[in-house]
Parts: structure tokens; sequence; C-alpha cells
């Protein structure tokens, strides 16, 4: 893909990581904590994932943070539908 291929990748890198960090921004400003694993997941993904390969580090650990966002999402309507 050469240079174009750097400046798409990098584009969708920092799309990716805006929205988690604005994700993250909005969950702690909630004192929601359980959407803590998540926010933690978003900050390795900031610090570490950006070393590494694109489709390892970055596209692996946005497939985790979905999985979690899911686990929470189905745990919060589990416990609302418990009351």
């Amino acid at each position: 893909m050469g240079w174009a291929g750097v400046a798409l990748i990098s584009a969708c890198t920092g799309l990716i990581l805006g929205v988690l960090t604005r994700q993250s921004y909005f969950y702690m400003e909630s004192k929601n904590f359980i959407y803590l694993p998540l926010v933690l997941v978003a900050y390795k993904m900031a610090v570490m994932d950006v070393l590494g390969f694109f489709q390892t580090n970055i596209l692996g650990s946005l497939s985790i943070y979905i999985g979690f966002r899911v686990t929470v999402a189905t745990l919060l309507f589990m416990l609302k539908g418990a009351r």
C-alpha cells in the first residue's frame, strides 16, 4: 500500500483511539465504575498498542474492548431486569 497505506492506517488508528477516549471520559465522569475494565483496555491501547502492528494490536484489543462492552451491557440489562 505504500505511503497511502500509512496515512490510511494512521487515520483509522486515530479515529479508533479518539472514539475510545471520548467513551472512557464519559464513563469516568459519570462515576459508573462497572465500565472500568473498558477504560483500562482503552488506556492500554493508547499507551502500548501503537508501538506494534495494526492488525494484532489495535484490532485485537478493539475486539476485546467490544467483547467487554457487550458483556457489561448484558450484565446491566440482567441486573435491571432482576428488580
